[in-house]
């Protein structure tokens, strides 16, 4: 887990998190038009209530570049709460997980995968996964029953499209996650999400892009540009929201060091 996360609160992190981006602009050239325009990003971050627009639509975007060849598993991991307390469920499951799939046990090659962690309303863990291939489901629940003594559920064989649709849903649900219980994540999960190296397919390196982008540093006293804070450049289509001057650039002007991203 982070130092940060152990040194503060959520609350204490957002604060650091937002002075951040108020000290960083970014300049984004439109190619096309020759256009600037100067803003103040938004982190993209499950610890910003801001912040996890963006970061979820990254997840979403790279969960639509699985595999349609293959075939997958899905299952849900609990923890009874005969048995842990939602701390201490919250505390083992990166260790609990390391276990379940070492027992797993494959001789050749071993199934990629991908899980999001959601609580429940007593802010139990549950996780869901899903696995690249086929995986019986007597094996995922005597894994899972070995490590922690809690059962596997809504253990099945998945199309490429159902798949998709199942990763979608249970990042969604853990989007909408009422603040409370992110707090709860931010002192006691390492990360909502995991996936193994070779899970996703690799993006298109020719993917064309729109906007180049610069990067410069505010001085901490300056305010030029300050009225643009957090906008989302990813929420607006057309990139020139009213409250916002498009630009043309001059170095002289802005005063600044312009560092290539």
């Amino acid at each position: 887990m982070h130092a940060n996360r152990i040194l503060y609160s959520l609350p204490e992190y957002q604060g650091i998190l937002r002075n951040r981006s108020l000290n960083l602009g970014i300049v984004c050239e439109n190619t096309a038009t020759g256009n600037f325009l100067i803003f103040h990003p938004i982190p993209a971050t499950p610890w910003l209530p801001e912040g996890r627009k963006k970061y979820f639509r990254k997840l979403y975007a790279r969960a639509k570049r699985l595999n349609p060849n293959k075939k997958f598993s899905f299952c849900t991991l609990t923890y009874s709460s005969r048995r842990y307390t939602p701390e201490q469920a919250a505390k083992r499951v990166k260790h609990d997980l390391d276990k379940f799939f070492k027992r797993l046990n494959y001789r050749k090659s071993k199934p990629q995968y991908f899980y999001v962690i959601e609580l429940t309303e007593k802010k139990m863990v549950h996780i869901h996964l899903i696995f690249d291939r086929f995986v019986h489901k007597r094996k995922i629940f005597k894994s899972w029953f070995k490590v922690t003594g809690s059962t596997a559920i809504k253990i099945k064989a998945l199309a490429y499209k159902n798949a998709i649709n199942y990763m979608l849903k249970y990042l969604t649900k853990a989007k909408k996650m009422p603040e409370n219980y992110f707090e709860f994540l931010f002192k006691n999960i390492d990360r909502l999400w995991t996936a193994s190296r070779q899970f996703f397919a690799k993006e298109d390196p020719d993917k064309e892009k729109a906007w180049s982008f610069y990067f410069l540093l505010f001085d901490k006293d300056a305010i030029l540009f300050n009225y643009l804070s957090y906008l989302d450049l990813e929420d607006k289509k057309d990139l020139s929201p009213p409250e916002a001057e498009l630009l043309h650039y001059d170095a002289e002007k802005l005063n600044c060091i312009i560092h290539s991203a």
